[in-house]
């Protein structure tokens, strides 16, 4: 059954969701893994060059090039606390306090204290 819980769903418009939790969007032409903004070979090395994970790779004639790296820090939790809930003490579901009716009794192991509505 569906409760009335106070927990924001996702991540910020400037954000990205990998694996569960939140990270800054990358710059164009990257592509974000975890903590790591990673630049794609085809626009930092060439066309011809592929992908290998840690670095860009040319089959023939054979030779490497420098992938392009940033951190971009720790991720964080999509359920971002709200202080001044408006009927929610726990977690601001869209930043004005309403109470979204949602399952997540399977996500949250503790009682949000959301106002039944």
């Amino acid at each position: 059954t569906a409760t009335n819980t106070c927990a924001k769903d996702g991540c910020d418009e400037d954000e990205e969701n990998d694996a569960g939790l939140c990270y800054p969007k990358c710059k164009e032409n990257y592509m974000g893994v975890a903590t790591v903004c990673w630049g794609y070979c085809s626009y930092f090395c060439g066309p011809e060059y592929d992908d290998m994970g840690l670095y860009c790779y040319q089959w023939w004639p054979p030779k490497s090039c420098y992938k392009p790296r940033y951190d971009r820090g720790a991720g964080t939790l999509p359920y971002k606390p709200w202080t001044n809930g408006l009927g929610c003490n726990g977690f601001g579901v869209n930043n004005q306090g309403g109470c979204a009716k949602i399952d997540i009794s399977g996500k949250v192991p503790i009682d949000l204290g959301c106002n039944k509505q």
